[in-house]
């Protein structure tokens, strides 16, 4: 027999069933990786806007056919207005997967990342012409 209250009842419950299909669209993963304008670049470490350790490394991975420039520093680091440059003695290189990295440690030219904003910035070359005039990439992120 179908009561008034039974109709109210499945009402109810199926709003309630609606709201929580719904409540699970929502949820989206958000660290979805950034697309770089740039084709050159892959990767970067940190991420854009993180908020990072002063210990933490600087690291960009490159794709195919690209590298860093020697005929100036490669890699730099600045934070309000002043960049440091990385020597290129200091730049860890993984070949397998382009990657070039620094690590503020002590004896180096930084022993720990400015505190605040800072700003990565590398200079890319091709690799078949490693003369060219360079492409800057930068992306910054936060120290505490």
């Amino acid at each position: 027999m179908i009561t008034g209250r039974r109709v109210v009842v499945s009402i109810v419950l199926a709003f309630a069933a609606g709201l929580l299909i719904y409540s699970f669209s929502l949820v989206r993963p958000t660290n979805t990786p950034p697309v770089f304008k740039n084709s050159a670049v892959k990767t970067v470490s940190p991420a854009i806007s993180a908020l990072v350790l002063r210990e933490s490394s600087v690291a960009i991975t490159l794709a195919p056919g690209y590298q860093l420039a020697t005929s100036v520093d490669g890699l730099s680091v600045s934070s309000n207005g002043a960049a440091t440059g990385i020597p290129q003695d200091e730049i860890m290189v993984t070949p397998a997967q382009n990657q070039y990295s620094f690590l503020p440690t002590g004896g180096a030219v930084l022993s720990e990342l400015p505190v605040g904003r800072v700003c990565a910035i590398a200079e890319i070359v091709q690799a078949t012409q490693p003369g060219a005039t360079p492409q800057q990439f930068s992306w910054c992120f936060q120290t505490q």
